[in-house]
Protein backbone atom coordinates (compact mmCIF):
# COMPACT_ATOMS: atom_id res chain seq x y z
CA UNK A 1 0.00 0.00 0.00
CA UNK A 2 1.46 3.38 -0.95
CA UNK A 3 1.16 6.66 0.88
CA UNK A 4 0.95 8.62 -2.42
CA UNK A 5 4.19 10.45 -1.54
CA UNK A 6 7.40 9.83 -3.40
CA UNK A 7 10.28 8.20 -1.56
CA UNK A 8 12.84 10.79 -0.37
CA UNK A 9 15.77 8.81 -1.82
CA UNK A 10 17.05 10.88 -4.72
CA UNK A 11 16.01 9.36 -8.03
CA UNK A 12 13.70 6.74 -6.49
CA UNK A 13 10.53 6.07 -8.50
CA UNK A 14 8.62 4.33 -5.70
CA UNK A 15 6.18 5.73 -3.13
CA UNK A 16 7.00 6.10 0.55
CA UNK A 17 5.57 3.65 3.05
CA UNK A 18 2.63 4.94 5.12
CA UNK A 19 3.85 7.32 7.85
CA UNK A 20 7.45 7.01 6.54
CA UNK A 21 9.60 9.18 4.29
CA UNK A 22 11.11 6.25 2.34
CA UNK A 23 9.91 3.29 0.29
CA UNK A 24 10.52 -0.25 1.56
CA UNK A 25 13.75 -0.48 -0.47
CA UNK A 26 15.33 2.71 0.94
CA UNK A 27 14.04 2.74 4.51
CA UNK A 28 17.02 2.62 6.90
CA UNK A 29 17.35 -0.76 8.57
CA UNK A 30 16.43 -0.66 12.28
CA UNK A 31 18.67 -2.18 14.91
CA UNK A 32 17.92 -5.92 15.18
CA UNK A 33 15.39 -6.69 17.88
CA UNK A 34 14.57 -3.03 18.56
CA UNK A 35 11.28 -1.19 18.20
CA UNK A 36 7.73 -2.19 17.48
CA UNK A 37 6.65 -4.27 14.52
CA UNK A 38 5.64 -2.05 11.63
CA UNK A 39 2.38 -2.51 9.77
CA UNK A 40 2.13 -4.65 6.67
CA UNK A 41 4.81 -7.13 7.69
CA UNK A 42 7.71 -4.76 6.99
CA UNK A 43 9.65 -5.85 10.08
CA UNK A 44 10.75 -3.98 13.22
CA UNK A 45 10.03 -0.27 13.22
CA UNK A 46 10.09 2.32 16.00
CA UNK A 47 6.83 4.18 16.42
CA UNK A 48 7.12 7.89 15.64
CA UNK A 49 6.84 10.66 18.20
CA UNK A 50 3.64 12.52 17.34
CA UNK A 51 2.76 16.03 18.47
CA UNK A 52 -0.67 17.17 17.35
CA UNK A 53 -2.80 20.24 17.86
CA UNK A 54 -6.38 21.28 18.32
CA UNK A 55 -5.60 20.58 21.90
CA UNK A 56 -1.94 19.69 22.47
CA UNK A 57 -1.29 15.94 22.40
CA UNK A 58 2.16 14.35 22.56
CA UNK A 59 2.43 10.64 21.79
CA UNK A 60 5.55 8.50 22.20
CA UNK A 61 6.54 5.06 23.46
CA UNK A 62 7.59 5.60 27.08
CA UNK A 63 9.34 2.22 27.05
CA UNK A 64 11.63 3.56 24.29
CA UNK A 65 11.95 7.06 25.83
CA UNK A 66 11.95 6.64 29.64
CA UNK A 67 11.84 9.68 31.97
CA UNK A 68 15.16 11.52 32.19
CA UNK A 69 14.14 14.11 34.80
CA UNK A 70 12.80 17.67 34.64
CA UNK A 71 10.01 16.81 32.21
CA UNK A 72 12.35 15.17 29.69
CA UNK A 73 12.36 11.68 28.20
CA UNK A 74 15.44 10.35 26.42
CA UNK A 75 17.17 7.41 24.78
CA UNK A 76 20.85 7.88 23.85
CA UNK A 77 20.64 4.96 21.40
CA UNK A 78 18.09 6.66 19.13
CA UNK A 79 18.67 9.32 16.45
CA UNK A 80 16.12 11.40 14.56
CA UNK A 81 16.14 10.38 10.88
CA UNK A 82 13.38 12.60 9.51
CA UNK A 83 10.71 15.11 10.51
CA UNK A 84 7.28 15.18 8.86
CA UNK A 85 5.07 18.28 9.16
CA UNK A 86 1.42 18.15 8.11
CA UNK A 87 -0.50 21.40 8.69
CA UNK A 88 -4.28 20.92 8.69
CA UNK A 89 -4.24 18.09 6.14
CA UNK A 90 -2.05 19.92 3.62
CA UNK A 91 0.65 18.08 1.70
CA UNK A 92 3.15 16.88 4.33
CA UNK A 93 6.64 18.31 4.27
CA UNK A 94 9.33 15.76 5.08
CA UNK A 95 12.78 16.86 6.13
CA UNK A 96 15.55 14.25 6.05
CA UNK A 97 17.96 14.56 9.02
CA UNK A 98 21.11 12.70 7.96
CA UNK A 99 23.15 13.38 11.12
CA UNK A 100 20.26 13.12 13.61
CA UNK A 101 20.74 16.70 14.82
CA UNK A 102 17.60 18.82 14.70
CA UNK A 103 15.63 21.06 17.04
CA UNK A 104 11.88 21.45 16.58
CA UNK A 105 10.16 24.17 18.58
CA UNK A 106 6.39 24.19 18.76
CA UNK A 107 4.76 27.29 20.22
CA UNK A 108 1.33 26.97 21.80
CA UNK A 109 -1.24 29.11 23.56
CA UNK A 110 -4.73 28.93 25.04
CA UNK A 111 -7.53 29.09 22.44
Amino acid sequence: MSSNRKCLKKGCKYFALPREPYCEFHRPAPDPGMGATGGGGHGPLDAPIIISGGSVVIEFDDDVFPPAGRGKHANPNKKIRSVEIDVDGSAPQIIDVPNGKVVVRIYYDNP
